[in-house]
């Protein structure tokens, strides 16, 4: 049900009031005063967004929807704050912060196979950093044998070979 938005101009006492839109029409009043309130107009929600470069995808992002279908082809799942994104959330001292990066003419060019894949740098639990190809890290299928998923993380110190 939307919610609309009545204020009181005796008291300037402002409500909003969640009514079925059939409802929407009926007189409504002030709980202080009891004299009958004037509705407000709705506030105007846009979301906007601004085309950029996305260094994870490997391309321009134009739109919301087209970065959710990348995502969906590829079977990946966005990581980090689902509000404002993975970005600027690193706290340590010598982390590499980035703003959204400009468009760079890249355009997707499909779902990802291994041989068009990159490597990436991961983080052991003990800290360690080591280089892997990003297919070698495990996916949301392999999650279910954590064996790899374990496995892919593990330095060679950690108890597996390279």
């Amino acid at each position: 049900m939307p919610t609309y938005y009545f204020a009181c101009a005796p008291c300037e006492k402002s409500y909003e009031v969640v009514l079925r839109v059939a409802d929407r029409k009926d007189p409504q009043y002030c709980s202080k005063c009891e004299q009958l309130l004037d509705r407000r107009p709705e506030p105007f929600r846009a979301r906007t967004f601004e085309p950029y470069y996305d260094e994870a995808l490997g391309c321009d992002v134009h739109t919301e929807e087209e970065k959710q279908q990348i995502l969906r082809e590829n079977g990946w799942v966005e990581a980090g704050d689902t509000v404002g994104g993975s970005r600027n959330i690193e706290t340590s001292a010598n982390a590499t912060l980035l703003d959204k990066q400009p468009l760079a003419g890249i355009p997707y060019k499909g779902v990802r196979t291994p041989d068009e894949d990159f490597n990436v740098v991961v983080e052991s639990e003990s800290g360690v950093e080591r280089t892997v190809r990003l297919g070698d890290l495990p996916t949301p299928a392999d999650l279910v044998d954590n064996k790899k998923a374990d496995d892919a993380f593990k330095t060679p110190a950690e108890g597996t070979a390279e």
